[in-house]
């Protein structure tokens, strides 16, 4: 579940951001001054939003680091150039902006707003690379990778 709420970086990852890290808030939940800000009873403090962006870019390091391990193990393995590549997110992340936390909020951009990063397989990346400036969704990766595989959408497939 990295990176999710909570914000609990592995050891190794904390140790970069130590002097910016509270122990005392890493826990199995967010800290209870969240439900105050969520609630809109209070703003978060300067050390507090510190704290979130600290362990959040803690669990997001790990992450690339693991992704960057999964490739690494793809391209070993002769995989690679043959595969396609999906990377994206179910969604974003409030550390503060407009003074909320989480992502069960309104809808900010940094709430909704995702990454969407395809790798295709060798033989079809140049005609097919390029980015997207219309907006996507994320209900159309499964039948755009669908239909570049060839197979068929089911009817029940949005």
């Amino acid at each position: 579940m990295d990176t999710h709420a909570p914000y609990i970086p592995q050891r190794e990852y904390r140790k970069k951001f130590r002097n910016d890290i509270r122990d005392e808030w890493l826990s199995d939940s967010f800290p209870i001054w969240r439900d105050f800000v969520m609630k809109r009873e209070r703003k978060l403090t300067a050390a507090e939003k510190r704290h979130l962006d600290v362990t959040y870019s803690g669990e997001r390091v790990y992450l690339d680091t693991q992704i960057g391990n999964l490739l690494t193990f793809i391209k070993d393995s002769g995989l690679y150039d043959n595969s396609i590549i999906i990377v994206t997110s179910d969604h974003g992340e409030l550390l503060g902006e407009h003074d909320l936390i989480g992502h069960d909020s309104d809808l900010y951009r940094e709430a909704i707003a995702v990454p969407l990063m395809i790798k295709y397989p060798r033989d079809k990346a140049q005609q097919l690379s390029g980015n997207v400036v219309k907006p996507v969704q994320l209900v159309d990766v499964l039948p755009t990778t669908l239909k570049y595989l060839g197979i068929p959408t089911p009817s029940f497939v949005e």
